[in-house]
C-alpha cells in the first residue's frame, strides 16, 4: 500500500479558503526521494476517526515540493563570505546523500490539499480487494506519519468506484509522475455529462479530444456515433486514420468556398488525373501540429483513399418547403388584401393572381 523506507512528518495544517485545509509535509532529504516524490503524488496520514480496531489514513495530494538546507534558510542575507560558505556545504549535502539521509539540516518541504478520501486499513482483514477507500471521516493529526500511496493503491484511488470489469469504461492515459498509473472515464460520463477541456494555444487540446475521440471509436465495448465540427480543418489529420478505417466514416464540407479547387474537381468528375492533386491540395491545407509538421507527406496515401472512396462530400441546400414559402408570401399577401396595391416596388411588380397561385 506504501512506497518502503520512505516516511514523512505531518508539521502543519492551515486553513485554506479554495481547499478548505493545506499542509505542510516533511520528509528526510535523499536524491531518491527527491526524485520520487512529485507534483500529483499521493501520500497518506492516520486522523482522528481511527480507532484500536481500525487505522483511517487521509489522502492527500502534493501540490509543491521544495528541498530546504538548515543553514541556508529562506534568507541570503548576512557577510557574503559566510553565506557562499553555507551554500557550498549545502551543494555537497545534496550529493552525497544518494539512498539514505545523513544529514538533520537537509529536508524535503511539501505542500499537500486534501482529496477528501481516506483508507481504511483493519488489521488482519481477509478482503481480497485491500483496504476499503471512502470518504474522510476526520483531519489528519499533526506530528504524525505521513507515508506515499504505491503504485496500485494510487490507481485505485484515481480510478474510485469504476468497476473495469462490468462497466464500460477506456483508459483515457496515465498520470504524469507514474506512467504505470493508468486513469480510466466511463463512456457514459465522457458522451453524457457536460466537460470543457482548457489550455493555451498549442498546450495540446485538440491532441486531447482526437485521443479521446479515438479512444471511444476503438475501446468502447457498445457502438457509439461522433459528430466533430471541425472549424479550423485540424481533426482530419489527427483522425486520419479512424476516417480510412471506419465503413461509415464521411468528411462533410458545409459549402465549397474554403475547399480547394482541384478537390472539387475530382469530386465532381472523379478521374485519376486530379486525384493526384487534388490529394496534394487537401493535405497542404489540413492543419497539423508543429510536432507533425514533417510528417505531413504520410498523409497523401490515406487521404488519396478518402477521396477514392468517396468519403469527402459537400453538403447541398435543401429545397424550400411548403411552410417555408408561406412564410416568405404571408407578409405581401396580407399587403394586397382587400384591393389595396402595395407600394413597395418588389412586391409591385406582381400580380394579385400571382400571389394567390403562390398559396396554391
Amino acid at each position: 500500500m506504501f512506497v518502503p523506507n520512505l516516511v514523512g512528518t505531518l508539521m502543519k495544517i492551515e486553513e485554506d479558503p479554495a481547499t478548505r485545509y493545506h499542509y505542510e509535509v516533511w520528509f528526510d532529504y535523499t536524491h531518491k526521494a527527491i526524485n520520487t516524490i512529485a507534483e500529483g503524488a499521493m501520500i497518506a496520514v492516520p486522523n482522528f476517526a481511527g480507532n484500536k480496531n481500525e487505522t483511517h489514513y487521509s489522502i492527500l495530494e502534493v501540490t509543491g515540493l521544495l528541498p530546504i538546507h538548515y543553514a541556508l534558510g529562506n534568507d541570503t542575507s548576512g557577510y557574503p563570505g559566510f553565506v557562499v560558505e553555507a551554500a557550498r556545504n549545502a551543494g555537497q549535502d545534496w550529493m552525497t546523500q544518494d539512498n539514505t539521509s545523513t544529514e538533520d539540516t537537509t529536508k524535503i518541504r511539501c505542500v499537500a490539499v486534501p482529496t477528501n478520501l481516506e483508507i481504511v486499513e483493519k488489521p488482519f482483514s481477509s478482503d481480497e480487494h485491500g483496504p476499503v477507500i471512502q470518504e474522510e471521516g476526520n483531519l489528519p493529526m499533526v506530528g504524525h506519519e505521513v507515508h506515499l500511496l504505491d503504485t496500485p493503491t494510487t490507481e485505485r484511488v484515481a480510478n474510485l468506484n469504476i468497476d473495469l470489469e462490468h462497466e464500460n469504461a477506456i483508459q483515457i492515459g496515465t498520470l504524469v509522475r507514474d506512467s504505470e498509473v493508468r486513469a480510466f472515464l466511463r463512456v457514459e460520463d465522457l458522451i453524457k455529462v457536460h466537460f470543457g477541456i482548457f489550455g493555451f494555444t498549442g498546450a495540446g487540446k485538440s491532441n486531447l479530444l482526437s485521443t479521446l475521440i479515438r479512444k471511444l471509436l476503438v475501446e468502447s465495448k457498445e457502438p457509439v456515433k461522433i459528430i466533430v465540427f471541425d472549424l479550423m480543418s485540424e481533426y482530419t489529420g489527427l483522425l486520419v486514420d479512424q476516417l480510412v478505417s471506419m465503413a461509415g466514416a464521411r468528411i462533410i464540407n458545409i459549402g465549397a468556398k474554403t475547399t480547394p479547387t482541384s478537390v472539387l474537381n475530382y469530386c465532381s468528375q472523379r478521374t485519376q488525373e486530379n486525384l493526384k492533386q487534388a490529394t496534394v491540395d487537401f493535405v497542404n491545407t489540413t492543419v497539423l501540429p508543429k510536432r507533425l509538421k514533417q510528417r505531413q507527406p504520410d498523409l497523401h496515401r490515406p487521404v488519396a483513399m478518402l477521396l477514392r472512396d468517396g468519403k469527402v462530400l459537400f453538403a447541398k441546400q435543401s429545397q424550400r418547403t411548403m411552410g417555408e414559402i408561406i412564410k416568405e408570401t404571408s407578409s405581401e399577401f396580407k399587403q394586397t388584401m382587400g384591393g389595396v396595391r402595395p407600394s413597395h416596388p418588389k412586391i409591385n411588380s406582381r400580380s394579385n393572381s400571382e400571389i394567390r397561385r403562390t398559396w396554391v
